[in-house]
């Protein structure tokens, strides 16, 4: 056998990841080198993964990432890190990764219209670790009302379809939207992907709500999250200030299994799964063959 790998390819400093000028800070203050979204390399190594890190500038051309993209064509995953330098078509970049190697949602970002993703495709990493955090405290999302707060395609509109698919109804909320705080009140769940400080007083939501905060700041040596307690008591059942510890498991995970799925022998009867099996499917720790055909 063989340790799977992932490549990550960044472009620019502007991703959130080992370029951007918080890097380093926020893997001295915030998590171990072998656990953290800011060393991938170390954190892989510690469970057995291959990762190699790219770093293009922030001149680079479309047609020279997808080139760079496509050099890595004996990998087991492949992240194109967001955002993108508005240079550069993103929807060409992330449509060039091919299915057998997205381990982060690149066919949720580069075909927006991709309502059913197939087995093969894993949703961005941050969403799945959002939903896995939710599962692991035995929060079910079946009949809930869920409030989204942020539409990005890196986050609320792929997190939108994975709630979706668990039962929950979904209220996405942006910028634009008006009375943000009696949308959230009624809410069962409230999940914040704004990366706006105090966008929301936790003590006007509901009694025994759950919170996630997906969007944090970095300010004065401190992660500030979106949606912040008050004192020592409020009224959540659940609050969740970073989920980004997980969404680097996830990543490497999913690298895994797109080599697992690769390596194992086809199976009779394979089909593609639509959106309404799409949560069961993306939870298995193997995938079906015929969604890698690139393998």
């Amino acid at each position: 056998g063989r340790s799977p790998k992932l490549v990550v390819v960044t472009v620019g400093s502007a991703p959130l990841g080992r370029t951007h000028p918080d890097g380093a800070r926020r893997l001295q203050l915030f998590a171990p080198s072998d656990a953290s979204w800011f060393s991938k390399v170390a954190t892989g190594a510690a469970v057995g993964v291959e990762v190699q890190e790219v770093d293009l500038a922030a001149d680079t051309t479309t047609q020279e990432l997808i080139a760079e993209l496509r050099r890595h064509s004996d990998v087991d995953g492949l992240q194109l890190m967001w955002p993108l330098p508005a240079s550069i078509d993103a929807a060409q970049a992330y449509a060039a990764i091919p299915r057998s190697m997205d381990v982060d949602g690149a066919h949720f970002r580069g075909r927006p219209d991709a309502v059913a993703p197939t087995i093969g495709t894993h949703p961005p990493a941050g969403c799945h670790g959002i939903v896995r955090v939710l599962e692991d405290h035995g929060v079910s999302l079946d009949g809930k009302h869920v409030a989204v707060i942020g539409r990005s395609w890196l986050v609320g509109q792929p997190l939108s379809q994975l709630l979706s698919a668990k039962g929950a109804t979904v209220t996405l909320m942006h910028r634009s939207s008006k009375n943000l705080a009696e949308l959230c009140a009624a809410a069962d769940v409230v999940i914040s992907a704004a990366g706006q400080p105090g966008v929301l007083d936790v003590s006007t939501l509901k009694t025994g709500v759950v919170v996630v905060n997906v969007g944090t700041t970095f300010k004065d040596d401190d992660l500030v999250p979106d949606i912040l307690p008050t004192g020592d008591t409020h009224p959540a059942s659940l609050l969740v200030h970073s989920v980004g510890p997980i969404s680097v498991a996830i990543l490497l995970r999913n690298a895994a299994e797109n080599a697992t799925a690769c390596q194992a022998p086809p199976a009779l009867g394979a089909t593609e799964v639509t959106s309404s099996s799409f949560a069961t499917a993306s939870s298995r720790t193997s995938t079906s063959p015929t969604a890698h055909s690139s393998c």
